[in-house]
């Protein structure tokens, strides 16, 4: 009896019973997997017009244009169709014959869902009796950052000429992933000439000043490459032995043709004139009558002008600006119309002259006051310090002085005890720009800080080669400049009274000592100045001297 009633049971339940598709689950995060190639990928005496690629879920192509590469490069570029899980490559040209082939698709897969990028894929096949065997393998990187560069395309010419980028198509291409690194697989033997190419225009060829270029001062040898065992789809070939890593630092040939840039109008009555390069002399003539005064500064970097006019530009001026070996321009000013602001039912002009400032409770630096517009001397500037003590206030009234015209800062120096509020208030129309505007009340509050509330950092440099200048660049965790020293001998630098954080520190290889980091010219086979890091992290604690030591010139 009690089977029979068991065996109801389990028929009721089953009769209840649902089939429910599963709901949720992990987010598929995998790229595409190759399951079948055919022709077999590194096939010999390939003869085929097609290949066809499968994998293991529909699959849909990244702007194949920019993301395949056919090595060497084809006459007639390869037609690419999408049917499903598969990849139909249709080859439009006529191959060489005992030649080895690779097709690498650099981020250029991915599956049709959830759009995971395959990085890199390679399809090697040759028209001989055999694939070649051999390997070059390597990273790009920025020269002027050392940052890794994704998307800069590679190239290897068998022939080492110095006019090969500017003429003729690569033996072998190829293009760096996201991490900076490239791959040359089942190529030749022998020695190459290696380019890697910030391609603007898409041709293959060095032809633009603007494009980035890398190379190296002598042909890289191939190495040969061990295969995964033949079962393995993927047959991803490493390298014999772990060598060192090839790298080509990209830059971007000086433009050393002088020209002017884009002028800009940031504010009113201000105009900045820029020059693509710093310049020792400069004249400029009014090409009209009665044009209104104005005041004229130099960046610090001497390229830009700065045009301060003490009367609003009200109608088209035109000047002449001459610099050293006659270079001339002819410049055009436009009347700049401030920016205006809504209030209820009415706008409001905007006072143009605004006053911000740096190194608020700081006790090793003074305070400083920085105008967006120049002001007249002042030797008598009302400064009003407030103390703010558990015991009560103290308000100090200070003067100061503006000595220079034109200024564009000023210091307010005063001694701060440690942990202690301060108010630092300067009335309006304290200020007066050269063109007549006048400062709001300026009101600056902020606690002190103490002595324990900063360390030092005290870096020994050893120079083994004491006729070179090394830059050394001090930096803060957002890439500020903090100091910049110029050292040619083994010593120590203390940088001192630095707020707590991480640090770094760049060096230049300054090899024309002209105290800057210099670019390349592909031209004139001259490689940019070396630059690197040091290699530990830096980071500073309050209260604490570290001490640290770096070799230069490795």
């Amino acid at each position: 009896m009690k089977n029979i009633l068991f065996f109801f049971l389990l028929l009721l339940f089953a009769g209840c019973a649902q089939i429910v598709t599963p709901v949720g689950g992990p987010k598929d995060t995998t790229p595409p997997v190759v399951l079948k190639e055919l022709p077999e990928n590194q096939s010999a005496n390939f003869d085929s017009k097609t290949i066809k690629i499968t994998f293991d879920e529909f699959v849909v192509l990244a702007n194949p244009n920019d993301n395949i590469f056919f090595s060497p490069p084809l006459e007639h570029a390869p037609s690419y169709l999408v049917k499903g899980k598969s990849l139909i490559v249709k080859i439009n040209d006529t191959l060489r014959a005992n030649k080895t082939y690779n097709i690498a698709f650099t981020n250029a897969i991915k599956d049709y869902t959830e759009g995971n990028v395959l990085p890199f894929y390679l399809y090697s096949f040759s028209t001989g009796n055999y694939i070649d065997t051999f390997m070059i393998n390597g990273k790009v990187v920025d020269a002027k950052t050392i940052e890794p560069l994704e998307g800069v395309l590679v190239l290897l010419y068998d022939r080492n000429i110095d006019t090969l980028p500017y003429s003729e198509l690569p033996t072998y291409i190829t293009k760096t992933q996201k991490d900076g690194k490239f791959d040359f697989r089942h190529i030749s033997e022998g020695d190459y000439k290696i380019i890697a190419l910030k391609d603007i225009n898409n041709n293959l060829l060095y032809d633009l000043s603007t494009e980035g270029i890398a190379f190296l001062d002598q042909p890289v040898s191939a190495k040969p490459m061990r295969v995964n065992p033949p079962d393995s789809l993927s047959k991803i070939e490493k390298p014999a032995k772990k060598e060192e890593i090839l790298t080509l630092s990209l830059f971007v040939q000086e433009d050393t043709v002088q020209r002017l840039l884009k002028m800009n109008t940031p504010q009113s009555d201000v105009y900045l004139i820029p020059y693509r390069r710093p310049f020792q002399k400069i004249q400029s003539q009014s090409l009209g009558e009665n044009y209104p005064e104005y005041f004229e500064r130099i960046s610090d970097t001497k390229d830009t002008l700065f045009w301060y006019f003490k009367q609003p530009v009200s109608d088209t001026l035109l000047y002449e600006i001459t610099l050293e070996n006659n270079h001339k321009d002819t410049i055009t000013l436009m009347p700049y119309k401030a920016p205006q602001q809504r209030g209820r039912g009415k706008q409001t002009t905007v006072n143009p002259f605004a006053v911000r400032h740096a190194h608020a409770g700081n006790i090793f630096k003074s305070l400083q006051l920085n105008f967006s517009l120049p002001i007249l001397k002042n030797d008598s500037v009302p400064v009003v310090i407030i103390t703010s003590k558990k015991s009560g206030s103290d308000t100090t009234l200070r003067y100061y002085s503006v000595t220079e015209d034109y200024a564009v800062d000023m210091l307010i120096p005063f001694a701060m005890e440690e942990k202690v509020p301060y108010t630092v208030m300067i009335r309006d129309s304290v200020f007066t720009t050269f063109n007549g505007f006048a400062n709001d009340t300026i009101l600056i509050s902020f606690n002190s800080k103490s002595e324990k509330d900063f360390g030092n950092l005290l870096m020994e440099y050893e120079v083994p080669d004491e006729t070179m200048d090394y830059i050394v660049i001090l930096e803060d965790s957002r890439g500020n400049l903090v100091q910049q020293d110029v050292v040619n001998r083994s010593r120590i630098i203390s940088y001192m009274h630095l707020l707590p954080g991480d640090y770094k520190i760049k060096v230049i290889e300054d090899q024309n000592k002209n105290g800057k980091w210099d670019t390349g010219n592909y031209h004139q086979k001259r490689q940019p100045e070396k630059l690197y890091f040091y290699e530990k992290k830096i980071t500073v604690r309050g209260y604490w001297d570290l001490e640290e030591e770096m070799k230069l010139g490795k």
